[in-house]
Order: structure tokens, then C-alpha cells, then sequence
């Protein structure tokens, strides 16, 4: 959520308006100002596991 609210990628008008958060200062003055780099690392066991295959079997042809 974090990166919604700043990222210039999207405008997140509509899910914070309802928030505390609408009503500070800062609000309009952070918000969808920045460029964010959003990194998802909740897939990584599944690609390790996926290396771990590909390596074995590449093991098993040498």
C-alpha cells in the first residue's frame, strides 16, 4: 500500500480519500510524486525450487 500511495504510476486518489491520511498536511503533497521500484518476493521459494530442478537434471546429462 505503501507503494500506491507514492508511486507516480497510479493514481491511488480513490483508496486513500477515505483515510486519515487524507486529512494530513502531506497528503496531496506526497501523494503519486515519486518513482517506486516494486519488488514481489513472495514467489521466490517457488523459483529456487525451479533452479534447483533445472540444475539436477542438468547434473544428470553431464
Amino acid at each position: 500500500m505503501i507503494a500506491t500511495y507514492y508511486t507516480k504510476g497510479y493514481d491511488s486518489h480513490e483508496l486513500f480519500n477515505n483515510l486519515k491520511i487524507a486529512n494530513t498536511d502531506h497528503y496531496e503533497k506526497h501523494m503519486n510524486q515519486y518513482n517506486v521500484i516494486y519488488i514481489d518476493l513472495g514467489h521466490l521459494p517457488d523459483l529456487v525450487i525451479q533452479m534447483k530442478n533445472i540444475l539436477m537434471k542438468l547434473k544428470g546429462t553431464l
